[in-house]
């Protein structure tokens, strides 16, 4: 998850973030590497850890959160799903609507995600399936960016 905030003059202050844990990264905890190839995880959802993670950092980071100008994410589940639990628990800490959907623009961008392609947690749904899974909390459709409707499961270089 990228924020871009104002910065003084004319620079921006680029924020980075790191997905919470996902299902996928716990398989692999409990049962080795190899785990990440197991299609059940499949662009991975985060477990209930990784939604309070995600949470935290959005209280521990309202301001900048608040002030940022874009948020750019990957569409992987597990990064959305980080980036607006991050923005709903800063909303609330800033006492503003407690809506799920963004108050600042977001971008979902391919370029984002892991690009080795052959772990089933680093492919991505396609867009209808995105906007299927997270209609609760995608307002507009944030994908400008991405070049193809279809999943990638060979973005190798």
């Amino acid at each position: 998850v990228v924020l871009a905030a104002a910065g003084g003059g004319s620079c921006k202050v680029v924020h980075f973030v790191r997905h919470a844990q996902a299902e996928s990264n716990v398989a692999a905890a409990e049962r080795g590497h190899s785990a990440y190839r197991d299609e059940t995880w499949f662009d991975a959802f985060l477990t209930d850890h990784g939604k309070q993670q995600a949470i935290k950092l959005g209280f521990e980071n309202s301001e900048k959160l608040l002030e940022s100008q874009l948020v750019v994410c990957s569409p992987l589940s597990r990064a959305l799903q980080t980036a607006c639990l991050m923005h709903q628990s800063a909303t609330e800490i800033a006492n503003l609507s407690t809506d799920v959907k963004f108050s600042v623009p977001l971008e979902l961008v391919d370029l984002c995600r892991e690009r080795l392609g052959v772990n089933p947690c680093d492919r991505r749904r396609s867009i209808a399936e995105i906007m299927d899974v997270h209609e609760s909390i995608l307002e507009s459709s944030p994908f400008s960016s991405i070049e193809t409707s279809e999943c990638h499961h060979d973005l190798v270089d």
